[in-house]
Formats: C-alpha cells, structure tokens, sequence
C-alpha cells in the first residue's frame, strides 16, 4: 500500500523527548546582504565594542529542563502509537496552542540546500503523517521533487518535548487530497 503524501516513516531512534545542547553548524553565509556599507561598518563598530557576537542566549536557571526524562524502555514499540499518545498529551496541556504545528525541513538536489517552514499535521494513521499543502507552486514542492527524504520537528515547550520524524514523501491520491478538500470547503462555507 502506498504511504500518502507528505506522510514520513519516523525512525524510534529519532523521537527525542527533550532538547538536547548541540552545536551543529556556524552559518557561514550571509542571511541577508547590506547594501548600505556605512550601515554595515557601523553595526560591527556597535557590537564588537560589547562582543562579537550579536545574540548569545545563556540557559537561565529557571529554563532548565526538569520535567521528565525518556527512557528507551517507556516507549511504545511503535513509534505510530508512541507519537499518538505524546500528541494527546500535548492537546490535553492547558497552555499549549495548536499541538499540530510542525516544521517542515526539506532539502533541494543536487545542490543540498535545506529549508524548513512551519505547517500543520493533519493526519496520521498506520501509514504516516500527512500534511496538505499547494505542492505545484512552492519551495517545498520543488524540494521534494528533486528529494523525497524530509523531516517534520513538533516542539512542545509545556511539555519540555521535541519529536523528530524522519522519513520519505509521497502525494496523496487526487481522491484522498479531494476528500480534504471537500471537507475545509464545507468548514469554509458554514460559517
């Protein structure tokens, strides 16, 4: 049976229940250019009289991460089920809006260069997550067309848990895409 689009085959080695301090790359290029060179030379005058780093986030005391930790042994031996019952958590957590909301990375070939934006999960069944979105006209759609392989982050701040899925792609049916289509038409037109 084929996996619906957007849907991605988590990996159990991958779900981590808490934010882990790593260092994984200094980006190098540029996040944006500076046309103005005065305007340029002055934010390095500026900052390189306190530091030559322009943000730096020290973890406070009261932001330490105590609220439970993740034992291979409590976990769900399907990771489907397992990410079932973290997700009924999350919405049942006074506090904690919109559970669903997920970070999408996807990373074009052959050049390798990543993206991410933030979507909602809209599905998952025993085949995987599904999302819905305007494949024919964005970045993710050309991401996953040269690269099927992309991840989704759930990041639940209440609970002090992050979820890391990792999988492959595919789209949905025009059938299966129609159904949800019918349905936000109906919502869309009720109100």
């Amino acid at each position: 049976m084929p996996m619906p689009a957007g849907a991605l085959r988590p990996h159990p080695q991958h779900m981590r229940g808490h934010y882990n301090r790593y260092k994984i790359a200094r980006f190098s290029d540029k996040i944006m250019s500076l046309k103005n060179f005065n305007r340029d030379a002055a934010l390095h005058n500026e900052t390189s009289k306190h530091s030559s780093k322009l943000i730096f986030a020290p973890t406070r005391k009261d932001e330490q991460y105590l609220i439970g930790e993740l034992e291979r042994e409590n976990l769900n031996s399907n990771p489907f089920l397992q990410f079932h019952e973290w997700f009924e958590q999350a919405s049942n957590t006074p506090g904690l809006t919109m559970p669903e909301a997920t970070t999408l990375s996807t990373a074009q070939l052959p050049s390798g260069r990543v993206s991410a934006r933030m979507v909602y999960l809209k599905e998952l069944d025993k085949k995987g997550f599904v999302i819905y979105s305007n494949w024919d006209t964005s970045r993710k759609a050309d991401d996953l067309k040269s690269n099927k392989h992309a991840s989704l982050t759930f990041w639940w701040k209440e609970l002090e848990r992050q979820v890391r899925v990792e999988g492959i792609t595919e789209k949905l049916t025009q059938e299966q895409s129609q159904e949800y289509y019918d349905t936000r038409y109906y919502l869309l037109h009720k109100v």
